[in-house]
């Protein structure tokens, strides 16, 4: 499929599944202020980049 990364955005708050994104490899990228619809809660935004197919 061409896909070499996914991102995703955890509330900042929600350090429990924070620390499962890092378990699965994701890293934190930045961090997006008022990003929650309501509450303006910040998010966290995580990557993880994907091996090469071709490896």
């Amino acid at each position: 499929m061409g896909l070499n990364q996914l991102s995703l955005e955890v509330r900042r708050s929600n350090v429990r599944a924070q620390a499962l994104y890092q378990d699965l490899g994701f890293t934190k990228a930045g961090i997006k202020k008022g990003y929650y619809f309501g509450d303006h809660e910040d998010a966290v935004d995580m990557v993880l980049t994907l091996s090469d197919a071709d490896d």
